[in-house]
């Protein structure tokens, strides 16, 4: 089991000592989906392979194939690991619309900046 896609998101998810129930939550799948997915008992959905790969900040080939990068320097073209609360910014960016976007970002310039003075 060790050369398959459970296995190395196992490894991951261990290195960073990090519970399923966490995981799963960050990348919005059931805990019991991510165990049936480190087992072997299931193989995972391309997009949701992909969100666990960007969660874990290692490209797609590494979990598919265990291969660290695929050219030289990918590694630094890969998004970093995600925790759920920036999980949950991202997925409510995505679903504004520009002016609220615009709105958003105004807000928030406004509020460090009070902050910082």
């Amino acid at each position: 089991m060790s050369d398959t896609v459970g296995s190395r998101l196992r490894q991951l998810r261990q290195a960073k000592k990090l519970k399923q129930a966490d995981v799963a939550e960050a990348v919005g799948i059931a805990r019991p989906y991510l165990s049936d997915l480190e087992s072997g008992k299931k193989d995972g959905s391309f997009k949701t392979v992909g969100a666990l790969a960007d969660f874990f900040g290692v490209p797609l080939d590494y979990l598919y194939r265990g291969i660290e990068a695929p050219f030289p320097g990918a590694e630094k073209h890969c998004s970093p690991p995600y925790s759920a609360e920036e999980l949950a910014m991202i997925e409510l960016w995505r679903e504004m619309d520009e002016e609220q976007r615009g709105a958003l970002l105004g807000f928030l310039a406004k509020s460090i900046r009070k902050s910082v003075a």
